[in-house]
Order: structure tokens, then C-alpha cells, then sequence
């Protein structure tokens, strides 16, 4: 850095800001129309007030300002200032590029500056078109997540569901299984006992043949007691069963429903969304839009197969209420002739 009159190189800028040559490099180029500077020789000079400008650049950039905005405040607060440069400075300039044409950009800051003032132009909108392509598929990302969400809020509802009538159902079996095992350990019991009183009457003779068939009677009551709290049992296990049957149709009809509407939500959201990103990316760059339509296909099918799994879900619960019913009716033939038997030993 040079003393007289505060001249500063781009290295001296940068060690004044504390930011990296790139960066300084770059905003010399992008905003060089708002800076003071000269050419000495090869170099190339800034004035304070081009250091001031540099540190109000760096605290815009700072408060999140995209590069547009702080080129419009800029040019709302300083306008554009031509570069400042010396007639005697300009003309020992012009002699001294004359005198090495074969100078590089890379040796002549000030040539590479001339070249690259068109940049500035085009940054802006680049940077605004990238930011606002940020938005939107930011926007975008979000809106799959939530489908995605909903999507597993409802499996969970529909496995907890499921679990819940299965809980229920076993429990009705295993209650009714009880039932009927407490009942043929009483008609068990029962026999034993008269069996052993018609024992006992035989070889007490003709004395005890009035007690003997008092105890057939008894006996002939029980029977009948039994048969009646079998028929009441099957009775209920029918109806339970019957109940079961039309809990378990109307929510295999219910997750259907849930189903069919998640599923023409999404396909309506993804079309809508589908046709509203191709016309926006049409416009903008083609080969976003391609890259972007693939993933989104790919996250179609991913929720596709989300709803193929859940329908999968659905036929699986049908299937296993089918079992049940089959099992049911298993059951209900296999009573009757346990009766029969029960009446042949009697």
C-alpha cells in the first residue's frame, strides 16, 4: 500500500477487510463502476473512498442482500463513477503497454478488469434466478415431505387399528374357549359322579332302585341344563362371531376409502404440480427441468409403492379375517357331534 493520498492495491484491500483476494478480486470486477481507481504503470490503485464502498459491500453481503439489491442501493447511493486517471499517469500507462504487448491478463490486473466488465450485468440475474429456483424447490421438497408424512401417520392409524380388532378377537376366542372347557369339566365331573352312584345302587340292590332312577332324573336335568347352556354359548359365539365379520368389513371398506382419497389427493397435487413446474422450467432452463422431472418421477413411484404396500395391508387383513370365519365354521361342525358322542356314552 502506498502512502501518498491513501492508494490501495487488491492485496492491500484485502488485508484492510480481512476477506480473501478472490473474494476482493471479484467484487473489483462485479462493482467496478461505483469504485475510484487509476493505473499506475501496471497496477492499479483505489482511492479511500473506494475502500469505504467496499466495507459497505461487505455488510450488505453480510445481511443476506443478494448481489442485485446491493448493486441497486449502490447505484441509488453513489450512481456509477467513472474511472479517475491522470492525463501525464494515462499517457505513461499507454507507453508502457505499447512497450511489452506481450503482457498476460494474469500480469495486467487492469486489462483483465476491461474484459470482465460485462460480468457484472449478468450476475444479478443469474443470482436472482438461482435464488428464486432455491425457493421453489425448497417449496417443492416440503410439500413431499408432508405427503410423506400423512402418508405414514396413516399406516400407523391402519396397523394400530388392525392390531386392535385381531387383540380383540383373540381375546374372544380365549374367553370362549374357557367357557367351554369350564362347561365340560362340570359335564365330566357330572358323569364321574352319576357313574359312581349307579355303581353304588347296584350293589346295594333292589332297596336302592327308587334312588336310582331319582338320580337318572337328576342326571337326565343336568343333561338338559348342559344342552341349554351349549346352545346358549353357540348362540352367542355366533353372533360374536357374526359381529366380528361386519366390524371387520366395514374397516376393510373404511381403509379402502382412506386409501382411494390419499391416492387421488396425491395424484391430483403431483399433477398439478407436475404441469405447473414444467411451464415454469420451460421458460427458465431445460436442463433443470429434466433433472428435476426424474426425481420427481421417482418420488411418484416411491409413493405409489406406498399405496401398493398399504393395499397390500388391506388384502392381507381380508384374507386373515376369511381365515378366522373358516375357523369359526370349523368350529360350529365339529360341536354337534361332540354332542352326539356325549348322548351315545350317556
Amino acid at each position: 500500500m502506498t502512502t501518498e493520498n491513501r492508494r490501495f492495491l487488491a492485496s492491500d484491500l484485502s488485508q484492510e477487510l480481512g476477506l480473501p483476494r478472490s473474494t476482493i478480486n471479484d467484487w473489483l470486477t462485479r462493482y467496478a463502476e461505483y469504485l475510484e481507481s487509476e493505473n499506475r504503470g501496471k497496477r492499479r490503485f483505489y482511492s479511500e473512498k473506494s475502500l469505504q464502498i467496499l466495507r459497505e459491500i461487505a455488510e450488505l453481503r453480510n445481511a443476506g442482500n443478494s448481489s442485485f439489491e446491493i448493486e441497486q442501493q449502490l447505484a441509488a447511493r453513489y450512481g456509477i463513477r467513472p474511472e479517475v486517471a491522470h492525463p501525464e499517469e494515462a499517457e505513461a500507462a499507454a507507453q508502457e503497454e505499447s512497450a511489452s504487448p506481450a503482457a498476460s491478463p494474469a500480469e495486467n490486473p487492469a486489462a483483465a478488469d476491461g474484459e470482465g466488465e460485462t460480468l457484472p450485468m449478468l450476475r444479478p440475474a443469474f443470482d436472482e434466478m438461482s435464488s428464486q429456483f432455491t425457493r421453489e424447490f425448497t417449496a417443492l421438497a416440503a410439500k413431499f415431505e408432508e405427503l410423506e408424512r400423512e402418508r405414514r401417520r396413516m399406516l400407523r392409524r391402519m396397523w394400530g387399528a388392525g392390531l386392535a380388532i385381531m387383540a380383540a378377537a383373540l381375546l374372544l376366542l380365549l374367553l370362549l374357549g374357557a367357557a367351554l372347557w369350564t362347561l365340560h369339566g362340570k359335564f365330566e365331573r357330572s358323569k364321574a359322579e352319576n357313574a359312581a352312584a349307579v355303581a353304588s345302587l347296584t350293589r346295594g340292590g333292589e332297596k336302592l332302585s327308587g334312588q336310582m332312577e331319582t338320580m337318572r332324573a337328576e342326571q337326565r336335568r343336568e343333561t338338559e341344563k348342559l344342552g341349554v347352556m351349549l346352545d346358549q354359548s353357540r348362540a352367542d359365539f355366533q353372533r360374536n362371531a357374526e359381529r366380528l365379520g361386519s366390524e371387520l368389513a366395514e374397516q376393510r371398506k373404511g381403509f379402502e376409502r382412506r386409501i382411494a382419497e390419499l391416492s387421488a389427493d396425491a395424484e391430483k397435487k403431483l399433477q398439478a404440480e407436475t404441469l405447473r413446474l414444467k411451464e415454469e422450467f420451460a421458460r427458465k432452463q431445460q436442463q433443470e427441468l429434466r433433472e428435476q422431472a426424474a426425481a420427481y418421477e421417482k418420488k411418484i413411484n416411491e409413493a405409489k409403492a406406498g399405496i401398493s404396500a398399504a393395499k397390500d395391508d388391506a388384502d392381507r387383513a381380508r384374507k386373515e379375517s376369511g381365515e378366522l370365519r373358516r375357523r369359526l365354521e370349523e368350529l360350529e361342525k365339529s360341536r354337534p357331534v361332540e354332542e352326539k358322542n356325549s348322548g351315545v356314552q350317556k
